[in-house]
Parts: C-alpha cells; sequence; structure tokens
C-alpha cells in the first residue's frame, strides 16, 4: 500500500513534534552523574551504583578505567554492565535491558587499554563519533569526551589532530556551557599527580569546566581561571595525596567512595560530590544558580559514615586528627578557600566583606546520626587564621566535652559517648579577631 505525500508529510511533522516534546530544552534542569575508576565489579562499585540511580539521572559520563584490570572482554560485562546495562545504549550484556536512548557516556582510560587495543571497550559501547573521542549535547550543555591516552591514533599532545578537533569544536559550540571530559587529569595532587601533555588550552577554546579522572580521590582546582574536577573514587581502592599539594588545589577528599551528581540548564551549573553514605562533600556553582526557580537539591544521610575496613582511626579529642592506615593509603579530607562560587582567581569586594562572617558548616549535617567515624568539617572562611570548634551534649554549649582550636576546616573524634545527642559549632578568627559562631548542628549517637 502506498502513502499519499500528505501522509507521509502529517508523519513526520508528528514525528517532529514527538522526538522535540522529549528532548531536554536550554532552559530546562539536567541531572547527570560522573563516575570514575569504577569499574572493578565490588561492592563499592555497587553501592556508588545505586547511589547514582537514586538520582535519577538523565544519563551517566565515566571519567575512565571503565574494566578494571586489563580492559579484557572476559570483564566488560561483569564490571559495567552488571550496574549500569539500563543506562547503555544497545546493550549486549546478560543483565537486563539496556536504554532506547544514549544514556551512558564512557572515556577510555588507561586499564582500558592495558590489553594492548581498546576492541572490547569499542566492541561493547554503541557511541557516537569515532567512539574513542566524541562530542554530544544535552540540554544546556555540549560535552566533549577525549581519549587522553598513548595510544591514541590522533594523539593527545596540545598540538595533537585530536586536540585541534576539540579547538574547532568548542569554537564552533553555541550552547551555554562546554564541559570536557578525560581520564589523565591535566591538574592533580594525587598519587599520579598532573599530566602535562593533557595541560590544553581549555580556557581559551571555550571550556567551563574540565572533568577527569586516573587519581583515586575526588579533588578541585582552579588553574588559569578555569575549574578542574578529578573525580576517580567510582568503585576500585582509595588513593591517597602527595605530600607536596599543588597551590591550584581547593579542596581535597578521599575518606569514601562516592560520585558527582550535576545539574545543568542555561543558566548555570551546579557540581556536587556526593559519598556514598549520601553526605554532600562539595558543591561548586558555574553561572548564576539564583535565577533558578528549581528545588535545591540536598542530599541526606542514609547509613553511617564509613572508611576503608582497614583504617583505624587515632586522634585524640583535642588533637590534630590523623588516620594511620595499616594497608591502605592515607586519607583525607580537606579544605583550602573559595572565595566565590565561579571562576573567580582572587577574592571578590563581597568575600572580603564576609572575611570574619560565621563559617557554613557542612559535616555532618544537621540532626545526623553516626555511630562510628565522627569527621567534623565545614566551609573555611576567607583570611581565617584559626577555628575554633565546640562540641556538647547541652544546646547551651555551657560544658563543651570537647573544645579545639584548628588551622584547618576539619576535626576528627575518636570515639563518642553512645546514647547521646551533641550540639556543635564553629567561630573563625581573621586577622582581626573572632568571628561570630556558626549555627549550631545536632548529632545523634545511638
Amino acid at each position: 500500500m502506498k502513502l499519499s505525500l500528505r501522509a507521509i508529510f502529517l508523519f513526520a511533522i508528528l514525528s517532529f513534534f514527538t522526538l522535540a516534546s522529549v528532548l531536554p530544552r536550554q532552559s530546562d534542569s539536567v541531572i547527570f552523574a560522573v563516575i570514575g575508576d569504577y569499574g572493578s565489579g565490588n561492592s563499592a562499585e555497587a553501592d556508588v551504583a545505586r547511589l547514582v540511580k537514586s538520582w535519577n539521572p538523565n544519563f551517566i559520563v565515566t571519567v575512565g578505567d571503565n574494566n578494571y584490570p586489563n580492559g579484557a572482554s572476559y570483564s566488560i560485562d561483569q564490571n559495567i554492565g552488571q550496574y549500569f546495562h539500563d543506562y547503555i545504549y544497545k546493550y549486549k550484556g546478560k543483565y537486563g535491558n539496556g536504554s532506547e536512548t544514549q544514556r551512558f557516556f564512557p572515556a577510555l582510560g588507561n586499564h582500558d587499554w592495558h590489553n594492548g587495543s581498546a576492541n572490547p571497550y569499542l566492541n561493547y559501547f554503541t557511541l557516537p563519533g569515532n567512539e574513542r573521542y566524541y562530542e554530544f549535547t544535552y540540554g544546556a550543555a555540549h560535552f566533549f569526551v577525549l581519549d587522553s591516552m598513548d595510544e591514541e591514533e590522533a594523539g593527545n599532545a596540545p598540538n595533537s589532530a585530536q586536540a585541534k578537533w576539540l579547538k574547532e569544536k568548542m569554537s564552533a559550540s553555541t550552547l551555554p556551557f562546554q564541559i570536557v571530559i578525560t581520564h589523565y587529569p591535566p591538574y592533580s595532587s594525587g598519587k599520579h599527580g598532573a599530566v602535562s601533555f593533557m595541560q590544553w588550552d581549555f580556557k581559551a577554546w571555550g571550556a567551563d569546566a574540565v572533568l577527569a579522572g586516573h587519581d583515586h580521590d575526588y579533588e578541585r582546582l582552579q588553574a588559569n581561571g578555569l575549574t578542574y574536577f578529578v573525580n576517580g573514587l567510582g568503585g576500585d581502592e582509595l588513593g591517597n595525596f602527595r605530600e607536596s599539594i599543588l597551590p591550584e588545589s581547593q579542596i581535597r577528599y578521599n575518606l569514601n567512595y562516592g560520585a558527582m551528581r550535576v545539574e545543568v540548564n542555561n543558566a548555570y551549573v551546579k557540581f556536587q560530590f556526593i559519598n556514598r553514605d549520601n553526605l554532600l562533600i562539595d558543591e561548586y556553582v558555574i553561572g548564576n544558580a539564583a535565577t533558578s526557580a528549581s528545588a535545591t537539591f540536598t542530599p541526606q544521610p542514609t547509613s553511617t559514615l564509613t572508611l576503608a575496613p582497614t583504617e583505624t582511626f587515632t586522634a585524640a579529642p583535642t588533637e590534630t586528627p590523623s588516620l594511620t592506615p595499616t594497608t591502605a593509603p592515607e586519607l583525607f579530607f580537606t579544605f583550602t578557600p573559595t572565595f566565590a562560587p565561579t571562576q573567580t582567581a582572587a577574592p571578590s569586594a563581597t568575600a572580603l566583606a564576609q572575611s570574619s562572617s560565621a563559617p557554613t558548616l557542612l559535616n555532618p549535617p544537621d540532626n545526623a546520626t553516626l555511630s562510628a567515624h565522627y569527621l567534623f568539617a565545614w566551609q573555611p572562611i576567607y583570611n581565617a587564621s584559626r577555628y575554633h570548634i565546640e562540641i556538647d551534649n547541652n544546646a547551651d554549649f555551657s560544658s563543651p566535652e570537647w573544645s579545639s582550636w584548628r588551622k584547618d576546616a576539619t576535626y576528627a573524634v575518636s570515639s563518642m559517648p553512645r546514647k547521646t545527642s551533641y550540639y556543635w559549632r564553629v567561630r573563625a578568627k581573621t586577622t582581626e579577631d573572632w568571628g561570630a559562631w556558626s549555627q549550631a548542628f545536632k548529632l545523634n549517637v545511638p
């Protein structure tokens, strides 16, 4: 039966509007997750996968090392499809149904190349472009996924064919935000450190942020006016930081596994790193989130804050917190001041005026319940020389059980009496004097 030209035209118009109704507009808020160095097929990866799926993201991006230990065909479905098959387009594995649309966008990592080629990866996924490095758009963001490996035939140097491709594509982009995804981090204070040959001129080409992995930690850095993230806590072993921290580093964390939840629309991009206990570790905004009427997402803890099984806390209540590993690496949760939730390289007048304001408490969140590993953290105050934390079982802080003066924005307590509720607060000392106390948070110890 032949269709008339009128029927074909009407069908095409209907198909177009049906497709347009499901694709996000630039003004729509899109949620995506970022996971890195995750593909071990272990319980930590399972925890991170459950965390990510609880956000119901539109799609998932990876920053590499999808398939440990050597990128082989025999392990790829167990390491990836077991947990993320419902996001993978044209899924061919054994764990269930795939996605009818492209919702999983991986980057190649060094472990994905360890078998001498990337063929298991390339055969497993159906990806845009040449599948090794590619671009895609979603809502208000344009994504550029790179292959930073030495095996990449288009090269990985700043003057390589791949870099020229990126420069041309980013320069032509008309969307509000351009986000680069790579495995090797251009800047990192982690075990492997910064990868100098990946220090391309991303900012000049139009990038708003660069997301990387490789080091098994979380770090946010500012370099040459651009925000860089290292996000390698997706499931493989926890990593350590170097003794010499890069001056570009602003926040570092490796206490627990986790992932990034990112919200983007035509006004802003909001990056959050959340650990598998659903604790918000870091939040950073590029753009103006105040223009959005969308609800603020604040994770609530679902379980106690946990460390790797081999870790033991040795910090006394009034001593500098330390972690003494037996076989696992040293762990950190440290901040350095950030002056504004944008890409500013120096403190603004507003930040300077707020230098004596009260700190914002971060962890544990208000009214949290913890039974072990009591780590307290707050947002640093610019120009603060010391912090004073008080923890008391009385809401009026009349007789604090713990009272400590800190140089950094964290404090660890090795143990706390059970079946008690505590209140904690922090104040900062700047060049002038002690500022006001923060809002008091409540902590329940069952």
